[in-house]
């Protein structure tokens, strides 16, 4: 904790510390490759889902919604071009080789660094909560005919 400049920054723990470091940086940015490959998968099999359905207003609304989070899904792997760390370029460097940190001792370089590798990351969580909420949306509330149906089947039953 006392080598990491975000940890420095905020005061507190933050996962970036096990990806930040040089070591860690390659399998990180591979996997995060790979998540968002499955996240752009799915939005286009959300896409053709509602393409499917013939239902212009919700395909376009899943155009929307898919494009956007696509967009900053790409976005975030910008995560692993922030170097926090230089000095760590050399393979040879070991993470216990690098200068103590704190939050005194940051540039503004090192401050707006810290500020852009944290923006990508929240556009990211923001981009999978709204995303999660639209699928949500389109698949846990009922359709008109659906509720039409619900209720003359509890009319029924009643």
């Amino acid at each position: 904790k006392d080598t990491d400049k975000i940890y420095a920054f905020y005061g507190m723990f933050n996962p970036c510390i096990f990806f930040d470091h040089y070591p860690a940086k390659v399998p990180g940015a591979i996997g995060f490759l790979v998540m968002e490959f499955c996240a752009v998968c799915f939005g286009i099999m959300l896409l053709l889902y509602h393409f499917s359905t013939h239902r212009a207003i919700r395909t376009l609304q899943t155009c929307v919604f898919v494009s956007a989070s696509s967009f900053i899904e790409a976005c975030v792997l910008n995560i692993f071009t922030t170097n926090l760390y230089p000095e760590e370029t050399q393979p040879h460097r070991l993470l216990h080789e690098v200068n103590h940190v704190n939050a005194s001792k940051l540039t503004d370089e090192d401050v707006k660094v810290i500020l852009t590798h944290t923006s990508f990351y929240v556009a990211w969580l923001l981009a999978n909560i709204l995303m999660s909420l639209y699928v949500a949306k389109c698949f846990l509330m009922p359709t008109r005919g659906q509720r039409k149906i619900a209720w003359s089947i509890a009319l029924g039953i009643g």
